[in-house]
């Protein structure tokens, strides 16, 4: 997870999503920090269309996955449940056969959401289903779930799929 204070760590500017230059990111994500749920709400919208616009994988959505499951974890109560929702329907989009958009790269989609599913597992014990169920589906989707798993003596990742 990367909180707010990294953005600047990103070359956004330099990036791509569906509707042009990255550079507005940044602020739509800063944007889901804010006590105002409608803000909130437009932000998190305006990201569905950046990072996931028309069903693909924009340059900038590997990029905003980080920032995006801490904003879930860490931003105002009863709003989790939303940008988990957008995370998973990123890993449902890196998890599909589709052929990548110029400088899109579903695998790094995947490679991102995978990398932010352990910590988001706690999120499992929340009281919203929506927000459990989000999760769930992240993991489930991320490409490969079955890295999440070791068993004794293993690495993750370490291990092929198991066929039940």
């Amino acid at each position: 997870m990367r909180g707010p204070e990294e953005l600047h760590r990103v070359p956004w500017g330099e990036l791509a999503h569906a509707d042009g230059t990255a550079e507005d990111v940044p602020r739509h994500i800063l944007a889901l920090y804010l006590p105002d749920g409608e803000a909130s709400a437009e932000a998190l919208d305006e990201l569905y269309g950046h990072v996931h616009g028309m069903g693909a994988m924009s340059e900038s959505s590997a990029h905003t996955v980080p920032f995006l499951a801490h904003a879930a974890v860490h931003g105002p109560p009863g709003r989790g449940a939303d940008v988990l929702t957008l995370l998973a329907v990123l890993a449902d989009e890196a998890d599909a056969d589709f052929e990548d958009p110029p400088g899109g790269s579903a695998d790094a989609v995947g490679d991102a959401v995978l990398r932010e599913i352990p910590e988001l597992l706690a999120c499992t014990r929340d009281d919203d289903r929506e927000v459990r169920r989000a999760v769930l589906r992240s993991a489930g989707r991320s490409g490969r779930a079955q890295d999440l798993v070791a068993h004794p003596g293993e690495k993750l990742g370490q291990r092929g799929p198991v066929r039940c």
